[in-house]
């Protein structure tokens, strides 16, 4: 058994585990002289012990375990893959060489019949896969749904879109105080609840007299904006009853979309040289809290943490592949039906309290865009309550309310920049 020391790693909950012990030494791998030491027996099996909170054995006795599994073969590690996958080793301890040693001795040293991972010395190269991330049953036909953000945009799109509705079913549970069977909820709560948590790690606060900018094309204003009324109207969210599908809302649902510079939010209304568009500037009136996406890294909890939360590595990817779906630029020939995942998440982030998104535009790489759950005026509405006032759960805030329109400027395009890439020649 070889002694390694807090050098040697790069997981603090390592390095807490090792400075626990209480060992003062030499390290037999990375060199150091007079540091915190601990054998690699132990160290081995606290790294075993957190590796078994993601991972899992594709196969035991040399068979695989499920169907399910072979799903997430592209995930598949082996186990000196899943040591780099975590960060285990430090970079002082690669740089002196020692880190494949380390690795042997760390695996051998702790290997015995307690252990959820495979030995990779006696077992042979074990694969690994990460343990099932979000198990959801459903009323698709399959029993359990192994959810990511490409399986989640396929069920929405073709299997429950609003499946909110109707969000408990009756299962073999036990029964409730009225006879019936205990129902299991099976809606968008239940499969999103790993993403709230994750959701407060990323919200932001747009401050009051942050300037945003909206712009629109004026010959799809049918008005002049000569006046004060009409200024904010040509420049606001869309009437009910002309909002199309985008990638944040239904058609009906109007929200307010904006970027941080007018060059963003012109480029991506994608105007024709020779247009004339209309460029509005918002100043925001009150602090809002909104959900940053635009820089967003990946979010990963260590394993080592004694309160580690599996289910919120899937949150994780899942935020990710969202970021990067609504900055994908829109194609003309891209169906409504490829928006519903986004709008249905949209919707979600709303129901949990967020005023908007912040993401990275599509078109105007340095830029960023908002999404306000804010909409149209009450008199743009269809039916509203006396006085203008629109009345009843979920409404959405009148735009006025959140931004104050401060300046108008209608501007004409002069030209258009590209930037490309070379597919083949």
């Amino acid at each position: 058994m070889g002694l390694c020391c807090v050098e040697c790693f790069g997981d603090s909950f390592i390095k807490g585990y090792i400075l626990d012990m209480g060992q003062a030494g030499d390290c037999d791998y990375c060199g150091s002289k007079g540091v915190a030491i601990a054998g690699t027996r132990h160290v081995g099996g606290f790294i075993r012990d957190g590796l078994s909170r993601a991972y899992e054995p594709l196969c035991e006795n040399g068979i695989r375990k499920s169907l399910a599994a072979d799903r997430r073969l592209h995930e598949a590690f082996t186990v000196r893959e899943a040591f780099e996958e975590e960060g285990i080793f430090s970079e002082w301890v690669v740089e002196r060489g020692g880190d494949g040693r380390l690795y042997e001795d760390l695996v051998r040293d702790s290997g015995d019949e307690r252990c959820d991972i495979p030995d990779l010395l006696e077992g042979g190269h074990a694969t690994l896969i990460l343990r099932d991330q979000f198990n959801v049953e459903t009323g698709t036909g399959a029993t359990v749904f192994d959810f990511s953000w490409r399986e989640f945009k396929d069920y929405v799109k073709h299997y429950a879109r609003f499946f909110d509705v109707g969000g408990t079913r009756r299962t073999a549970g036990g029964k409730t105080g009225d006879g019936k069977r205990e129902g299991l909820k099976t809606g968008r709560d239940q499969i999103l609840e790993p993403i709230s948590e994750l959701l407060k790690r990323l919200s932001l606060t747009l401050p009051r007299g942050q300037a945003v900018f909206r712009a629109t094309k004026a010959r799809d204003i049918p008005y002049a904006p000569d006046t004060k009324d009409r200024r904010v109207r040509a420049v606001g969210p869309a009437p009910v009853s002309r909002s199309s599908h985008n990638r944040m809302s239904p058609p009906g649902i109007s929200y307010m979309n904006c970027s941080s510079e007018p060059d963003t939010c012109i480029s991506e209304i994608r105007p024709a040289v020779g247009e004339r568009v209309y460029l509005g500037k918002f100043v925001v009136r009150k602090n809002l809290s909104i959900i940053d996406l635009s820089a967003m890294r990946r979010i990963k909890q260590s394993v080592f943490d004694p309160g580690y939360y599996h289910p919120a590595r899937w949150a994780s990817d899942f935020l990710d592949k969202f970021r990067m779906e609504i900055s994908r630029p829109l194609l003309p020939d891209d169906s409504p039906v490829q928006y519903i995942p986004t709008q249905v998440f949209a919707e979600f982030v709303r129901e949990r309290g967020y005023a908007g998104i912040k993401y990275r535009s599509s078109q105007l790489r340095s830029g960023h865009n908002f999404t306000m759950f804010c909409g149209p005026r009450a008199s743009d509405y269809p039916l509203e309550g006396q006085k203008g006032e629109r009345r009843g759960a979920g409404i959405l805030e009148p735009f006025t309310r959140w931004l104050r329109l401060e300046a108008i400027q209608t501007v004409e395009i002069t030209g258009i920049q590209f930037e490309y890439r070379l597919l083949c020649e």
